[in-house]
């Protein structure tokens, strides 16, 4: 039976709340250690100690329900467990404004409210008298779940009425529910619930195997009493663990493991082995998951995330892929026929070097042991899929990320951020309009569309691809095409060749091929990059021949 408060404070009147509650953390299961938050000038201090006679609460396991991890909390899934700070499951933006300056929001899980104040972590007597105290408050740890009420406006209890103040209280899984608590909550709870399971986990010396009886530093070390008196200190350890935003230009590698929810997909991570750097873990960990080599020189740390179930710290890093550093450039990229056929249709090489990431994906091999999947995604659909307003916006296959409480999801939104800051016509322009929701064959056209935005002497173009299953002649697209393009001013619209493309939904591939008698033969690789980078779970196959 473990005793913790679920806190209910942040910004605002929470900062006040703060400075005038005494929080108590305690457990019966690892002695009669206690954590306790005094409140201390503009902030709160970490001051536990172990503590004799704590109330005897294990009447209460008889009355309330069992855990559920995976089930509904209530209203808490609707609302804030407190009154403040920044939900991190249902959203919040990664920067904010405060006094005119832009500033980063903190992770999920790393928003404590408190001062740890590690020098007074052994004042025992500090800590008995903050015990006597009416407003020391106290709540329930239960077989490893922290015990709420998410319908009375009450969180805290005081240490004499603890047993009466849970008629309506149910134990929840931190790790599964902290997501949709407040960041401050969700802080809190996370550094007890570490500490309580390292306190679980050490009732014995791994050395000497004698048991570490004594609580010591207000419960951050245990000490052992060995034969002839000698004693050893025992203290919570971390478990590094890299997550790296691996990119190849515009592409995410993500992948998942067989356990996962069906559709969810996120980046590649790894604990940090013996003897290893932080950035060797990174290369390491890519590679074996993947077959995927990292270029070394282009790791950058961003930032880390505190993950105490039990014991972990995710640090999170972007890099590219060696391949991106050595690929071919121009012309280069295509085969012999597709060099051919841009530079019959007058397809320029910087525009074919924009596809550059796209024409030079390096091959995937997945380690099945570690993951059942892991493969390329471009920006323009993780950023599609991140905005979609409703479930029915969402790709076909149930993809998705963690949520915004995960470091996984801070990385791939600011790289997206970075990648499509760009001026470009992404928004304006869809890249493609091929339908693949059922088996069609259809003539297509490659073009590109030029305009000069308002206030700039700049051009800017792309290349899209439009097809339709009803058009008899690849002049019939055109007609089409330019009727779409009307509606943007100064636009102008020129054809680099077209072919034909059939696509199969029950096997997922999609077929390029053929040529136009009208306007020539498109370079079908630059056209397959087009439709990969919005189908990623599609195998695209291009083919010179045929009509």
């Amino acid at each position: 039976m473990r005793l913790l408060r679920v806190i209910r404070g942040g910004v605002g009147t929470g900062a006040k709340h703060f400075r005038q509650t005494r929080w108590l953390f305690a457990s019966q299961r690892v002695g009669s250690s206690a954590f306790l938050w005094k409140g201390r000038h503009q902030c709160s201090s970490f001051v536990s100690h172990s503590i004799p006679g704590l109330p005897d609460l294990s009447g209460l396991r008889g009355q309330l329900p069992r855990c559920q991890p995976h089930a509904p909390l209530g209203n808490c899934d609707n609302r804030d467990l407190g009154f403040g700070g920044h939900r991190g499951g249902e959203g919040g933006s990664l920067k904010s404004v405060k006094d005119g300056h832009q500033v980063v929001e903190p992770c999920h899980f790393s928003s404590l409210p408190l001062d740890r104040a590690g020098a007074l972590r052994g004042d025992g007597s500090a800590i008995s008298d903050l015990l006597q105290q009416p407003d020391t408050k106290m709540v329930l740890f239960l077989d490893g779940c922290a015990v709420v009420v998410p319908y009375e406006d009450v969180f805290a209890y005081n240490t004499k009425d603890v047993p009466a103040g849970f008629r309506h209280a149910f134990p929840i899984d931190v790790r599964k529910k902290g997501p949709k608590m407040c960041a401050e909550d969700a802080s809190i709870l996370a550094l007890s619930s570490g500490l309580f399971t390292w306190h679980s986990n050490t009732q014995f010396c791994s050395k000497i195997g004698d048991r570490a009886s004594e609580v010591i530093l207000s419960g951050h070390g245990r000490r052992v009493k060995g034969k002839r008196n000698a004693s050893r200190s025992l203290y919570p350890r971390i478990d590094p663990a890299v997550i790296v935003g691996a990119m190849h230009g515009d592409w995410f590698l993500l992948g998942r493991k067989a356990s996962w929810k069906f559709g969810r997909y996120s980046l590649l991570a790894g604990f940090v082995e013996v003897g290893e750097t932080l950035e060797t873990a990174c290369m390491r960990e890519i590679k074996e998951e993947s077959d995927v080599t990292l270029d070394p020189n282009s790791i950058d740390y961003h930032s880390s995330q505190p993950w105490p179930f039990p014991q972990s710290l995710m640090v999170g890093f972007t890099a590219q892929t060696r391949n991106i550093s050595v690929a071919p450039s121009g012309f280069h990229l295509l085969s012999n026929e597709g060099q051919l056929a841009a530079k019959h249709v007058g397809v320029s090489e910087e525009e074919v070097d924009a596809f550059r990431s796209g024409l030079s994906l390096p091959a995937i091999n997945c380690d099945q042991d570690e993951l059942e999947d892991a493969r390329w995604f471009h920006v323009s659909f993780l950023d599609n899929q991140l905005s979609a307003h409703s479930k029915q916006d969402l790709d076909i296959y149930g993809f998705h990320i963690p949520g915004k409480h995960a470091l996984a999801n801070r990385l791939i939104r600011e790289c997206i951020q970075k990648v499509l800051g760009q001026p470009n016509l992404e928004s304006d322009i869809p890249p493609h309009n091929i339908p693949f929701e059922a088996d069609t064959k259809m003539k297509y056209i490659l073009l590109r569309v030029s305009l000069t935005p308002e206030n700039s002497d700049r051009k800017i173009s792309k290349l899209i691809v439009r097809g339709d299953p009803r058009a008899a002649y690849h002049n019939h697209i055109l007609t089409v095409a330019k009727n779409e393009m009307s509606q943007l001013q100064s636009s102008e619209l020129e054809v680099l060749g077209g072919g034909r493309i059939k696509v199969c939904p029950s096997t997922r591939t999609v077929s390029i091929f053929g040529f136009s008698s009208a306007f020539s033969q498109a370079p079908h690789e630059i056209t397959g990059c087009i439709l990969r980078a919005s189908l990623p779970f599609h195998h695209i196959h291009v083919s010179y021949d045929g009509y």
